[in-house]
């Protein structure tokens, strides 16, 4: 099952594995932008988990209830809007200034 956009936070059945992309906004320009630290859910003390990050993807399983994904977004061309995927839905298009940004998407296991 794929994130489903709603109008406060994306949903998806728990345990579910996703991977979101980092691709371009413009399909006809490569674009050098990476995930930098990214954080989903907590652990038993309450402290945010990191997941790893592999260059332009992101894989993470859904966690029941609503939980925050907070991705830390790099890039060497300044600035640089790019979008984040999920297959083809698209989830943002953040623009990454100065370097880096951070964004965020609030997922519902259901």
């Amino acid at each position: 099952m794929a994130l489903t956009p709603g109008s406060l936070f994306n949903s998806d059945a728990t345990g579910t594995t996703e991977t979101i992309t980092l691709e371009p906004e413009d399909p006809n320009t490569p674009t050098n932008a990476t995930f930098g630290p990214c954080f989903y859910g907590k652990d038993s003390q309450g402290n945010p988990v990191q997941i790893p990050a592999a260059g332009q993807s992101l894989t993470f399983k859904v966690l029941p209830c609503i939980n925050p994904l907070t991705m830390t977004l790099l890039s060497p061309k300044d600035p640089e809007t790019v979008l984040l995927k999920e297959g083809d839905t698209e989830l943002l298009d953040p623009t990454i200034k100065n370097h880096s940004t951070v964004c965020s998407l609030v997922i519902k296991g259901i």
